[in-house]
């Protein structure tokens, strides 16, 4: 069920396909960026030294 494309012709247009992956990634470095970003800036602000 979940494996099914969403539209019909994105099964048969493989140009389709890719450009779809490729956007989707794309928003998805983006995430991880800013996630990362994040929690780094939270480990910074964490460290104690003297603890």
């Amino acid at each position: 069920m979940y494996s099914l494309p969403a539209y019909a012709f994105i099964a048969q247009d493989f140009t389709t396909q890719t450009a779809l992956y490729t956007h989707h990634q794309y928003i998805v470095g983006f995430i991880m960026t800013g996630a990362f970003a994040h929690g780094a800036k939270f480990f910074i602000k964490d460290y104690n030294p003297e603890q």
